[in-house]
This record gives structure tokens, sequence and C-alpha cells, in this order.
């Protein structure tokens, strides 16, 4: 037996994926803050994190970590849908404060910002919330 692997890749990997202050660049493409309307990103999966294969399959329970996305809605009407890999789950804490500037610019609802930093309690919706109103206000 011993521990399973994780699921093969179907597909490959191409390009990277990159948050910044005011733009988020997609394989060599930057939609730039201003131009974008609105930004939504799914961070449920990981590289090895136990899923449920469903009843008689014997596949890898190990997620590949290929199932998040995110999907930026452009002013222009244009809609770009991007699928990302992640190592781990926490990875979406590097890009914090990218991803409250986003929201603070209304780019991004609070529930999808929450979701995305794992923020899920009362507790700690109100510290991120606090944390909020300090980047605004070190910003005016």
């Amino acid at each position: 037996m011993g521990i399973p692997k994780t699921e093969p890749l179907r597909g490959e990997i191409d390009g990277f994926l990159t948050f910044e202050k005011n733009s988020i660049e997609i394989e060599n493409e930057v939609f730039c803050l201003e131009k974008i309307e609105s930004i939504e990103i799914s961070n449920g999966d990981y590289y090895g994190k136990i899923i449920n294969p469903g009843r008689g399959n014997f596949n890898s329970i190990r997620s590949n970590g290929v199932a998040n996305f995110i999907k930026i809605k452009l002013y222009s009407g244009k809609l770009k849908i991007c699928n990302f890999q992640l190592f781990n789950s926490y990875d979406m804490q590097e890009i914090r404060n990218e991803l409250i500037n986003y929201y603070i610019n209304g780019k991004m609802e609070l529930e999808n910002l929450t979701n995305i930093l794992g923020e899920n309690t009362n507790k700690e919706i109100a510290t991120l919330k606090v944390e909020i109103e300090k980047s605004i206000t070190a910003i005016k």
C-alpha cells in the first residue's frame, strides 16, 4: 500500500500568474487594475490535499493542486479565466496585501476575499476588516 501519490497532471502548466499592487499578469499578459471591473478567485485546492475520489474510484486520493481559478472581468467586456496550481494551503497569504488592495479598489467582494485568505470565523473577519480600515487610512 504505502502513501498514495498525487493524481497525475492531465495537461501541462504553462506560464505564471503574478499579482502586483496595481495589476495582475497571466502568461505575460498584464491586466491593469484600472481596466478591471471585477476579480473572482477560487483557491480551495493545493498539492497533496486529500480529496474524496468517490465510491468505486481507485485513482489517487491526493490532489495535484490545479483546481483553482481566477476570473478577471474587464470593463471592455472581456473575461479572462485561468486555472492555477497551489503547492500549500496558505500560499495566498503571501499576496495578502495585494488582495486587500484589490478589495479596497472595489474589484473584489469581501466574501471572496475572506474565502481566499481563509478568514472564516466572525472574529477573523472582524480582524480583517480592521486591517482593511488601517490600509485605507494609510493610503490617505
